[in-house]
């Protein structure tokens, strides 16, 4: 059984091309401003949506993922760890 482990850089591509493609149409309704934003800021602008698309993408990646299971690119995984026994959830212990 092949299992692949998700990381961090796939799902980051995703995140600034969609991030790439929301500061597009930005700028194209800009364009259409009285007083549209100048070259420089517009750099700016587009660093800083960079830099927070980037943060809360690790950010959210680092609190759902465990530290062990961190990756940078997906792996495939074919063996995987031996579990503890499996305990039934209908199982109870009684004592008297």
């Amino acid at each position: 059984m092949e299992l692949t482990m998700p990381g961090l850089f796939p799902s980051m591509l995703w995140v600034w091309i969609l991030g790439a493609l929301a500061f597009g149409v930005w700028l194209l309704f800009d364009e259409n401003r009285e007083t549209p934003v100048s070259d420089d800021n517009q750099f700016l602008i587009g660093l800083a949506i960079l830099v927070m698309l980037t943060a809360s993408k690790v950010g959210h990646y680092g609190l759902t993922t465990e530290p062990e299971q961190w990756r940078v690119v997906d792996e495939v995984v074919t063996e995987l760890p031996e579990a503890d026994e499996p305990k039934s959830v209908y199982s109870c212990d009684l004592q008297f």
